[in-house]
């Protein structure tokens, strides 16, 4: 009871419902130490607050445990954080679980690439997407500015297949942790993230004896052929809307690299899924700059898939409803650019980087405004351009 006291709200920012009508929810949290000290590797004790204006969402101190996380980001000095609770809880009304993300968006000015990829991958057959929340983050008392409080990819109930079969990330060598479990194909190297497994055991034989079947269909001479080729292994629907998702954002990030996920419930097929990291996206790095050429359709197994002509269809045909979501797309990103009119404000006087170059910017902007306007532009290009260029496929 000491404990939850110490830590039960902030000595800072004081609430009243005029404070938060035109508010996103705030987000408080206190931890034993200090920000400075705060470890990648380890968690810190605290406990959680939120305010909200609808009293549905809002949340009495709760005891967490925080850690940080992420790799380039991680060096920011605008922080992502990880928080686990005790328990599977309920947040800003998302479905319950344990560990929630914090993504900074430090080098996305817009603050919206993130949510312009879920909403993207939302309207598609992917089988799971993040929910994300828009809050503004005290730590300690001290305003850290806007984050997105998310849903963290895992394969559990409420998640990723409800908790049932795996989840798997591409990843390297260097980015392997000392707890990572993983296997190496013929052609890359796959981290089973769910469930707990270990080396050599049923389920991680299990599953590193289908990756490669799969892949030694895929590559193979007979990889076209519908019974025994690539469709006996994939659910191609997922692999095509994965596909297009990261096109449209020219997301190179997730080009069968880093943040590249793949899910797989043993009885059925290996699925691409779900999407994530997307601020050095949608033309906010040199490579995505250009709303023109492709950098998915030549990355990992897209090489071999768009050798067949029936996926390079499927592709086609799919993209069409892709294109035909453009407004609705142009209208989310008006209606969020809205709702944090007020709080990017505060955020960008904690953090004074309008017009500053911060890794990896292709451009900056002295406005919020206009890091917004260079977003719906960009992407409306790039769909114009990708439009004709799938269809010329």
């Amino acid at each position: 009871m000491l404990f939850v006291a110490f830590f039960g709200c902030s000595d800072g920012y004081q609430y009243s419902n005029n404070d938060l009508e035109n508010h996103i929810p705030e987000v408080h949290i206190n931890i034993t130490n200090s920000l400075e000290f705060l470890s990648k590797n380890e968690y810190s004790i605290g406990s959680i607050q939120i305010e909200a204006n609808h009293p549905s969402l809002t949340m009495n101190s709760k005891l967490i445990e925080v850690r940080g996380r992420g790799n380039s980001t991680w060096s920011f000095p605008k922080k992502p954080f990880q928080i686990k609770f005790e328990e599977a809880t309920e947040v800003l009304g998302m479905p319950s679980a344990r560990k929630w993300i914090l993504l900074a968006h430090y080098a996305d000015k817009s603050l919206l690439r993130t949510e312009l990829a879920f909403e993207l991958s939302r309207n598609s057959s992917l089988n799971w997407t993040s929910n994300a929340e828009f809050v503004e983050l005290y730590l300690n008392a001290e305003y850290l500015g806007v984050y997105q409080l998310v849903e963290k990819i895992e394969a559990i109930p409420n998640r990723v297949n409800d908790g049932q079969g795996f989840l798997l990330e591409v990843n390297r060598p260097n980015r392997l942790g000392p707890d990572d479990i993983y296997f190496e194909s013929n052609y890359h190297l796959y981290t089973i993230k769910e469930p707990e497994v270990d080396f050599g055991d049923p389920q991680f034989t299990l599953m590193e004896e289908y990756m490669k079947a799969t892949e030694d269909a895929l590559f193979g001479s007979n990889f076209q052929d519908s019974i025994t080729g690539y469709n006996k292994f994939l659910d191609v629907e997922s692999f095509v809307d994965w596909y297009i998702v990261h096109e449209i954002t020219k997301n190179s990030e997730s080009a069968w690299s880093s943040s590249c996920y793949l899910n797989y419930v043993p009885g059925g097929k290996l699925k691409m899924g779900p999407v994530w990291d997307f601020d050095p996206s949608l033309g906010n790095n040199y490579a995505a700059k250009s709303t023109e050429g492709f950098v998915i359709k030549d990355a990992g197994w897209y090489t071999q898939l768009f050798k067949d002509s029936l996926f390079v269809n499927q592709v086609k045909d799919r993209y069409k409803d892709f294109y035909a979501q453009k407004g609705s797309v142009f209208t989310m990103l008006e209606e969020r650019a809205e709702l944090l009119e007020d709080s990017q404000d505060r955020n960008f006087v904690k953090w004074p980087i309008l017009g500053v170059w911060v890794w990896p910017n292709a451009i900056t902007f002295t406005e919020y405004d206009d890091e917004v306007k260079y977003l719906k532009d960009w992407y409306s290009d790039r769909m114009d351009w990708l439009d004709h260029a799938i269809a010329d496929l």
